[in-house]
């Protein structure tokens, strides 16, 4: 039976001012004033020895290395959601476009050109985000062209884009007109009537009457797209009649060019004025001054661009950037193609880039990944991150984790933030302990007052004998006979570690049988690795190891996934979904827990 007990007392927390005196943060607590007295248990060391870098091999290292960079935002945190290795349509032909414009491939170009095969039957559907089917057929007949492919299901492609052509002879998806989009796929396919069909547009194509943005936008891209697909058919577009009057648009527009090139033009306005300026030979030494300019400044810090100008590099921006560049007879920088090598996914194809939200508590898994795995860190960018957030940090687990990002990182604490630490740690010591049953009572909050004592031995924030021995008191009036702590395995493994925190110096034979007793399949819980790292640090924190040790490496490597990181638990291993840096963090923890049983193991 569990007993009521009584209250915990208000705390009393000490500033320790003198670093002379702070050993007494690890003190342990007289056993006697507990009030079950667990049974004591000899502390094991015996393990087998473990090459870590083996267990993990380097190609895994450097994919979930690679993952990791491409989480870090321009503001130098780390998204909060796992970077998805997914492959989709509309991204792999802007970049595989991008790349065929300085005559480069993707470095995976074989399972790239498969990948593309794989999904031709579905008309490519089940990996686009475009609103429109006939978006998701475009890109994929595109893409395969580029890499000298066709598609091998060309009659049935040739039909659902017929499909989509009107009365008018216009073609239309969700209402829009797409039928320059139409137009190329055609004649990509080689469908003998596309060919009229362009010519009719190229006739039907008329500079707008009276100057309008939008209405200039929409010509300047038609003409473009017209052009470009007369071009695929081999015919000199120069030749054909109303050619001079559209050349004559174009010119008034070259000579007005700054006012149309405004810092808020997209960067496709930007490339298809590029373009036209170029194909009718208008481009001249003022002009290309101008576009250079404002690539210049629409590049992004991660080498990439941004159609709308928004803070992170995408697949658009910097395929309409590379096409601007070569335009005016510019190439882009290395960094820009790193960025679109970078996202390529290993199952062929480009990943789909998208705006990141990072979080403090990502931040430091990731560093603490990066740090073991031997990765590189941007000092710079991730101080300026951390000092941001640190302003704003107003619970335990934020402060902690960018507390251990600082040290991790190895970036040094002036003054001021060595007090704001300390300051808020007592703050959020004191607010806890006006309520102290919740201390003993949820995990959640005993994860978070563990983590405010851990911070406060770094900082000299003593919580008073007296009172943690009250805490202690409380937390074994819950422990049942057979050494768990409410029957339940969260609640057993936070008790241990916070009586362990706490200075209690917990070691119980009877403890570590039960925790030991609720390994399956390898791990706990599911299993799952937020069960299995909690169960490890308790047994650790006794001392002690796993029963099953190697039951457990076979479930840490059965959810190692391919293509970087681990997955939280067995199910998605050979999927786009499989890994993120939450699982990741949590099975180096293991690992790196396991090490410290064999003194003979380093990490790495």
């Amino acid at each position: 039976m569990v007993g009521t007990g009584r209250a915990i007392p208000f705390i009393l927390i000490l500033l320790v001012v003198n670093s002379a005196i702070s050993g007494c943060i690890s003190e342990s607590l007289p056993k006697e004033t507990a009030t079950k007295e667990p049974q004591t248990c000899q502390k094991t060391n015996s393990m087998k020895p473990l090459n870590l870098s083996d267990f993990l091999e380097d190609q895994w290292i450097n994919m979930t290395l690679r993952r990791l960079y491409l989480g870090q935002t321009t503001d130098g945190g780390f998204l909060d959601d796992p970077i998805l290795i997914q492959p989709y349509i509309d991204s792999t032909y802007y970049f595989i476009s991008a790349l065929s414009l300085i005559n480069e491939s993707p470095h995976n170009k074989e399972r790239t050109i498969k990948w593309l095969h794989l999904n031709e039957n579905n008309f490519f559907q089940n990996v686009s985000k475009y609103p429109d089917e006939l978006g998701g057929i475009y890109f994929g007949v595109m893409s395969l062209k580029l890499l000298n492919e066709a598609p091998h299901n060309r009659n049935e492609i040739i039909k659902r884009v017929l499909s989509y052509r009107q009365k008018n002879g216009k073609f239309t998806c969700n209402g829009m007109d797409c039928t320059w989009m139409a137009l190329k796929t055609l004649v990509a396919l080689n469908y003998t009537k596309a060919g009229n069909w362009t010519l009719e547009e190229w006739y039907s194509l008329r500079p707008p009457e009276r100057y309008n943005f939008k209405q200039v936008v929409e010509y300047i891209s038609s003409f473009y797209h017209t052009v470009e697909t007369l071009e695929m058919m081999g015919i000199d577009y120069k030749m054909l009649k109303t050619y001079e009057e559209k050349k004559d648009f174009i010119q008034n527009i070259s000579q007005d060019l700054i006012s149309h090139l405004n810092p808020r033009a997209p960067l496709f306005y930007v490339a298809y004025v590029a373009g036209v300026l170029n194909k009718t030979g208008l481009l001249d030494s003022e002009s290309r001054d101008i576009i250079y300019r404002t690539l210049e400044e629409r590049k992004l810090d991660d080498g990439g661009y941004h159609i709308f100008g928004d803070n992170y590099g995408e697949h658009q921006g910097t395929y309409f950037a590379i096409m601007a560049l070569i335009m005016i007879g510019e190439e882009p920088d290395r960094d820009t193609l790193e960025f679109i090598h970078n996202r390529e996914s290993p199952f062929g194809g480009f990943i789909f880039p998208q705006k990141l939200k990072t979080n403090p508590i990502e931040t430091y898994k990731t560093v603490y990944i990066l740090k073991t795995l031997g990765g590189d860190i941007d000092r710079i960018k991730l101080k300026d991150y951390l000092d941001k957030e640190l302003s704003r940090a107003n619970d335990p687990k934020t402060l902690w984790s960018i507390y251990d990002s600082y040290k991790l990182a190895g970036i040094e604490l002036d003054k001021n933030k060595w007090e704001y630490f300390r300051n808020m740690t007592v703050f959020l010591l004191e607010k806890y302990l006006k309520n102290p049953d919740i201390i003993t009572n949820d995990p959640v909050h005993m994860e978070h007052f563990i983590l405010l004592l851990d911070l406060g031995k770094k900082l000299n924030v003593i919580v008073e004998n007296g009172t943690r021995r009250d805490i202690a008191d409380k937390l074994l009036e819950y422990r049942e006979k057979d050494g768990s702590f409410k029957h339940n395995l969260e609640f057993t493994a936070y008790s241990v570690i916070l009586l362990n925190e706490l200075g209690y110096e917990y070691c119980d034979q009877k403890t570590i049988a039960w925790l030991q007793n609720q390994q399956t399949e390898g791990g706990w819980g599911a299993p799952d690795l937020y069960s299995t790292e909690l169960v490890i640090e308790a047994l650790t924190s006794m001392g002690a190891v796993p029963r099953d040790i190697d039951g457990l490496l076979k479930f840490l490597k059965d959810i190692q996934c391919p293509y970087g990181e681990f997955d939280m638990s067995y199910g998605s291993k050979n999927s786009y979904v499989c890994g993120d840096s939450y699982a990741t963090y949590l099975a180096l923890r293991i690992l790196e827990m396991l090490s410290l049983h064999d003194q003979s193991s380093k990490l790495l």
